[in-house]
This record gives C-alpha cells, structure tokens and sequence, in this order.
C-alpha cells in the first residue's frame, strides 16, 4: 500500500497476482477470469463483466506533461488501474474540497485544481495494479521522461459492492 501519515486515502497499489487479496469474493470471481486473460492485444473498448455493477474500459493514449493532466476522482465506482503495456505516472491526492466544475453524474467525475497540494506519485507499469477509492482524487496518463504510448485497463467496480 502507497501511504503518507498525513493522507486519508486508501490507494492501494501492488502486484497484479495480488489483487484478489483486496476485493470481495464476489467482485473478484467475476473480475479475476478476465484479468486473467489480459494481454497488451486487447482491443480498446468497453467490457461488462456485471453489468453496470462491474466493467472494463481499455484505452490507449500517449502520456503528457504533468501540467496538461487533470485530476479526478470518482462517487460511484471504484478505480482498478493495470497498464498493459508502456508505463505512466499517476499522481494521488486525499481528495480535496476545491472542485474545479461541478460533478458530473453521468460520467461520475469530479475534476480538482489543486496545483501545489502534497501528493504521493506512483509508477504504473505492467503487472501491477493501482486501486483507487472515492476519497482518492488521481492524475493519471502522466509521462515519465518523454511521451510514450500506454495501454491501460480501468475497472470499475461500484463501490455498493465493497461494503
């Protein structure tokens, strides 16, 4: 686990192989066969797994200068994060009381400018994870020395399932 004195937040990051070990039985027999499966092939797209309840969202983009990345952070679902190929910096905040706009419902984001606020920055690389819970404002898709092509895995788990 990731995690200063000072934050409140529960990010957690590990090995792949261990992820099991952090979700419910019931999340992680519907999750672990797919994870399972995961390659860097994986066509970018949407996948349900449980409906609205459990899903997947494959994307590949080029990383980004820290300054051109936007933190975020999520009401109903809960973040599962697995690069499948490249690598990125994700920077995790406890989240904050200065949104920038209002939340949006549909997309379940909320966007921060937090310029400044302490953070604790993870290294994303494959064969790990990051999980991210609603407390957890994160910015993803950051680069590390130079741009680079990413293909990431987010899950989202409702966060109903983890109680």
């Amino acid at each position: 686990m990731i995690k200063t004195k000072q934050d409140k937040g529960k990010m957690i990051a590990d090995a792949l192989n261990n992820l099991p070990q952090y979700l419910p039985a019931a999340v992680s027999s519907v999750l672990m066969p797919f994870v399972r499966q995961l390659n860097a092939a994986l066509p970018d797209g949407e996948y349900l797994l449980d409906g609205k309840k459990i899903f997947a969202r494959v994307q590949t983009y080029e990383t980004k200068p820290e300054k051109d990345c936007r933190i975020e952070s999520h009401r109903e679902y809960i973040d599962v994060q697995i690069v499948l190929s490249g690598s990125e910096y994700i920077d995790v905040f406890s989240q904050t009381d200065s949104p920038e706009p209002e939340y949006d419902v549909k997309a379940d984001v909320q966007f921060y400018d937090i310029a400044g606020e302490r953070f604790v920055r993870y290294s994303a690389l494959p064969d790990y994870f990051a999980l991210f819970f609603p407390q957890d404002a994160h910015r993803p898709q950051i680069q590390n020395l130079t741009p680079q092509r990413v293909k990431k895995l987010v899950i989202k788990i409702a966060r109903g399932l983890f109680k």
